[in-house]
């Protein structure tokens, strides 16, 4: 955004958004749990437990993805694995110091994460917004990215809008930030160079609320399960608690939430708070995560592409966007800025 001078020739750039529904924040981020992690924006914290093993069971037999570690040995790395990103303040608990903090949840150890909190995702994407729109950003609802091509000789992108009225823009950058269509949208341009291929993987996210009053002040999670972070506990601002996400597989986008699977709810949640009333479970929502695979194999990370990897200039894919994609937004967008020729 802004304006540049390159020798005698006044060059304006604008920035304009695209989005294929009727507001910034439909679709993805519309199903965000609207968790911050590890940097909170309400005085909500988090405690990461591990459960209780079952009756005659070892705690070093119980493992994460098969793992030689116990639960408690997971704990310490997580907590190391913070430190080494910059997150000082996780603390270790035992059983007891737990539940002198959540009288109602059952497990062997915890650490306790005081910088994680809750946010109003729909508010923060209309704050984004309108400081976008003050630098001179637009935003184009309902117009759908048909296709992006690149002419080779000039490196110009042409990108197909479609909607109501359907339209072409030509650009020297683009940004692919199109989430579940962002493998599609970049695949034609992609198909001439060497790297692996990059597909869309969906896995779907089941949430059920809970009727009645909250048993916890803070957020809990059990130790992650493979392919997400296990069925934990969110409060919203209102207060409204809910128990998500699982993980299905699925083959394409469908956001019914299916009331046979409060069964493996009520499991799940009763491992950490095995105070759960019966029948106090509730379908709520659906999310899909755009998760990705990378020549064939799953790839457990965001991926943001440029230059140095696809040799087009001003195309940022990012590609596989999924939590903790709300907390790392800014982040992201600071790397997108530093990827951009300038």
């Amino acid at each position: 955004m802004g304006r540049t001078m390159t020798g005698k020739q006044l060059i304006t750039l604008y920035v304009a958004v695209l989005v294929a529904f009727a507001g910034p924040s439909v679709a993805q981020t519309a199903q965000s749990d609207d968790v911050v992690r590890p940097v909170g924006r309400a005085p909500t914290q988090t405690v990461v437990s591990a459960v209780a093993p079952e009756e005659g069971e070892d705690e070093t037999e119980r493992r994460e993805d098969g793992s030689d570690a116990g639960l408690q040995d997971w704990l310490v790395e997580f907590r190391s694995r913070a430190l080494a990103n910059g997150v000082d303040d996780m603390q270790l608990l035992n059983a007891g110091e737990a539940a002198a903090m959540e009288p109602q949840l059952h497990c062997l150890a915890a650490l306790h994460s005081p910088s994680t909190g809750i946010i109003d995702s729909h508010a923060l994407m209309l704050s984004l917004l309108g400081e976008g729109e003050r630098h001179g950003a637009m935003l184009a609802t309902r117009s759908p990215v048909t296709g992006i091509t690149r002419d080779s000789a000039s490196g110009i992108f042409t990108v197909n809008v479609g909607g109501e009225t359907a339209m072409s823009l030509t650009t020297l950058r683009v940004i692919n930030a199109a989430g579940h269509g962002a493998c599609t949208l970049a695949a034609p341009l992609l198909a001439a160079g060497s790297q692996p291929a990059v597909t869309p993987v969906l896995s779907k996210g089941n949430y059920f609320r809970l009727s009645g009053k909250a048993p916890f002040s803070r957020l809990v999670y059990p130790v992650p399960e493979a392919g997400g972070l296990g069925v934990h506990i969110t409060i919203d601002l209102g207060g409204q608690a809910r128990f998500g996400p699982d993980v299905e597989p699925i083959s394409e986008e469908n956001y019914i939430v299916d009331p046979s699977r409060s069964a493996d709810f009520y499991a799940a949640v009763r491992s950490y708070w095995p105070g759960l009333p019966d029948d106090s479970l509730a379908p709520d929502y659906a999310g899909i995560r755009p998760k990705i695979r990378v020549g064939g194999a799953l790839y457990p990370d965001f991926l943001i592409q440029s230059q140095s990897e696809h040799g087009l200039p001003g195309l940022i894919n990012l590609f596989g966007i999924e939590s903790p994609g709300l907390t790392a937004c800014l982040a992201i967008a600071s790397e997108v800025n530093r990827l951009l020729p300038h």
